[in-house]
């Protein structure tokens, strides 16, 4: 696969900008779809202390979200989210 045009990066930017976390864990998924949109945007730095103080859960969000960015998952960083998002 091929990395994604910055068109289309900045569709799903969109489309994660526009989900809307709900139930008991909405601050914990709005933290890690805003993760989302800082990996498409600027990507991230997995040598940085601010990443290795994310949780688990958090850095694999980001990775997912540089991986679709540079062509090597199909998963769009804003599906998947099931009952979290509205």
């Amino acid at each position: 696969m091929t990395p994604k045009t910055k068109q289309e990066v900045a569709e799903e930017i969109l489309r994660l900008k526009a989900l809307k976390p709900r139930g008991l864990f909405k601050n914990d998924t709005a933290k890690k779809i805003e993760l989302a949109v800082e990996a498409l945007k600027d990507g991230l730095d997995e040598s940085a202390e601010e990443f290795g103080d994310l949780s688990e859960s958090e850095q694999d969000v980001a990775r997912e979200a540089l991986r679709w960015r540079a062509g090597e998952s199909k998963a769009r960083p804003s599906e998947g989210w099931g009952e979290l998002v509205v």
